[in-house]
C-alpha cells in the first residue's frame, strides 16, 4: 500500500500526521517521539511515583500479619492460576495447553487487566487472543477464550464481592445494634 492511499481517508492522514499508520487495524509506530510524547513525565512526577511505591512495599513488611498477607495473597494467586488454566478444556483449541500455558495467560492477562482502561475490558481480550495465536490458536479462538475467562472472573469478582460488601454491613449493623455496657 502507498502513502498516497493511506492518505485517502481522514483518519490515515490524521494518523500520518502524528507520525503513526494504519495498516489492517494494526498500528506500526513510525516516530516514538511523537506518540510517547503525550506520555512524557518531569523527573519530579517520576521520583514521587518511585517513592510512592516504594513507601507501599515498605508498608507490606510492617504490617501486623505479614504471614497471612504472603498466604492469602499465594491462595488468591494460585486461584486465579487455575481458573485460567481450567478455562482452557472448555474449547476444543485450547484444552492441549499445559499448566505453563495457562501460566503465560495469566501473566499476559495480568498484563492486560492492569492496562489503564476500565475492568482491563479490550486490553485483555487483545493480549490474551494475541499470546494464544503463538500456540497456533486463531486469534477468533482466542477472542472467544478471552472473553469466556475475563467474563467468568468478573462474574466471580462481582458475586463474592456483593457476599462480601453484604457480610460487612451486617457486622457493622450488628456493632451498632449491640448495647453499650454502662460503667460507673
Amino acid at each position: 500500500m502507498r502513502l498516497s492511499e493511506l492518505m485517502c481517508s481522514r483518519r490515515n492522514r490524521e494518523a500520518v500526521r502524528r507520525g503513526l499508520f494504519l495498516l489492517n487495524d494494526e498500528m506500526l509506530l513510525t516516530d516514538s517521539s511523537s506518540f510517547f510524547g503525550a506520555f512524557a513525565m518531569s523527573d519530579q512526577k517520576i521520583k514521587k511515583i518511585i517513592v510512592g511505591l516504594m513507601g507501599g512495599l515498605k508498608s507490606v513488611y510492617t504490617m501486623k500479619k505479614f504471614g497471612a498477607f504472603i498466604l492469602h495473597t499465594f491462595i488468591m494467586w494460585s486461584m486465579y492460576f487455575l481458573m485460567t488454566w481450567l478455562m482452557c478444556f472448555a474449547l476444543p483449541e485450547t484444552s492441549s495447553l499445559k499448566p505453563i500455558d495457562g501460566l503465560f495467560l495469566l501473566v499476559i492477562g495480568s498484563l492486560g487487566m492492569a492496562a489503564p482502561v476500565q475492568g482491563g475490558i479490550g486490553a485483555f481480550h487483545w493480549l490474551v487472543s494475541l499470546g494464544l495465536t503463538l500456540y497456533g490458536i486463531p486469534r477468533e479462538k482466542g477472542l472467544v477464550y478471552a472473553t469466556l475467562n475475563h467474563e467468568s472472573q468478573t462474574l466471580l469478582l462481582i458475586i463474592l464481592g456483593s457476599i462480601a460488601f453484604i457480610l460487612v454491613f451486617l457486622k457493622k449493623k450488628k456493632t451498632y445494634l449491640a448495647p453499650e455496657s454502662k460503667t460507673i
